[in-house]
């Protein structure tokens, strides 16, 4: 279990702030990042937890260049995690890309789910269809992403955005089709996104 440490736990927190300034931190640089990393095993403070938990501070330091003035400047941030998984299993460096991981699905990953591929949009309300179209929909968005990730070149992958990548995909799709009906309600076919795609597959029929 990895879990973001926030103020409702203030008796961890407090403890864990407090031995972090005994602690000597590690670091870690990634071109203009630098992550000043605190680990600490066995805390007993948080009185739901039936185990000793670990807690893992990181201080972060990303610099920029400003467009306007081409000056450089930095931002920091503070992350502080819980964990059950122990320092043996799960390094700090490891620990921490993996803590950011999981912030970056449930913010990038629902959001997107949500605004780009219609995953709450409910088609058909019988539990078992709409069961099937948020697996397909997973599927896709999974298999999407791992075109974009595992296949593109980093100089293709960040040089279009991944909507001009779903467009393009779509577009292929239906140039290899010669006779098709698409059956698509309230939706117009150029304004398919990455998101219908799922969808797309199941309504279209071939003579």
């Amino acid at each position: 279990m990895i879990a973001v440490l926030k103020d409702e736990r203030r008796d961890l927190l407090n403890d864990a702030q407090g031995l972090f300034k005994t602690e000597k931190s590690v670091s870690y640089r990634y071109g203009q990042l630098k992550r000043q990393c605190w680990d600490i095993e066995h805390f007993t403070s948080w009185s739901q937890m039936d185990r000793p938990v670990r807690v893992v501070r990181s201080l972060e330091t990303k610099y920029r260049r400003r467009q306007n003035s081409g000056k450089l400047h930095y931002e920091t941030s503070e992350w502080f995690w819980v964990s059950t998984i122990s320092k043996e299993k799960l390094p700090t460096e490891d620990f921490v890309k993996l803590g950011h991981g999981r912030w970056k699905i449930e913010n990038n990953g629902f959001n997107e789910l949500v605004n780009y591929w219609h995953a709450d949009h409910v088609y058909r309300h019988s539990p078992e269809a709409m069961e099937a179209f948020w697996l397909l929909t997973a599927i896709a968005f999974i298999l999407f992403h791992a075109f974009i990730g595992l296949n593109l070149k980093p100089e293709i992958r960040y040089k279009y955005s991944k909507l001009h990548w779903a467009r393009t995909i779509t577009a292929e799709f239906f140039r290899g089709l010669t006779d098709i009906r698409v059956l698509v309600p309230r939706f117009e076919l150029i304004n398919f996104l990455p998101a219908r795609f799922s969808v797309i597959i199941i309504m279209v029929t071939m003579e």
